[in-house]
């Protein structure tokens, strides 16, 4: 498993304490290096060969990739033998949302030395997240929005949550079955 933005790497021992046994590699690229994370572009996962991986995680960072989630995207396909997960905040699609989005729409990271590193970010529907998956040679195999589970796991962003389950398209092999 690779996971994308993966901050400072310790998802990977939560990921191995809960799904013991299953999880025989974990490797965490971030755009800032960590004790447990390795840094990388932000905007390719070259040199990563061809299906290096069985899983790309993407958890919660597209949205401060931006300008570079299609390119990310295009590359998480290529680079999974077999899934790409995204988790992500999403864009509301109603005016009750409104608010709710309004305080969650500065981004910023914080930086090696500390300091906070303000950029913009991009929030997506759910409809222009199918669209996008489609464009990148990804096939959605199953999908959950806007549950209270996903709000949960992040009770401090009151802001609709999305979770795909993708696979890459292969030219010349057909679809898993899920």
């Amino acid at each position: 498993m690779i996971d994308v933005g993966g901050g400072d790497g310790s998802k990977g021992d939560l990921l191995r304490k809960r799904y013991a046994g299953s999880i025989r590699a974990y490797d965490c690229i971030d755009v800032a290096e960590a004790p447990k994370c390795t840094a990388f572009s932000g905007t390719t996962l070259a040199p990563r060969p061809d299906e290096d991986v069985d899983v790309v995680l993407m958890s919660y960072m597209l949205h401060h990739a931006a300008e570079n989630t299609i390119s990310l995207l295009q590359e998480a396909p290529r680079v999974a033998r077999h899934w790409v997960v995204v988790l992500e905040d999403m864009l509301g699609d109603s005016e009750s949302t409104t608010f709710r989005e309004y305080n969650h729409n500065g981004c910023a990271r914080v930086a090696a030395d500390g300091t906070e590193i303000k950029h913009q970010c991009v929030y997506r529907t759910h409809v222009e997240w199918q669209a996008l998956f489609g464009l990148t040679g990804l096939r959605m195999v199953r999908n959950e929005t806007g549950s209270e589970r996903l709000r949960n796991c992040m009770p401090m962003y009151a802001v609709p949550r999305g979770f795909y389950l993708l696979e890459p398209v292969r030219r010349n092999q057909p679809p898993s079955s899920g």
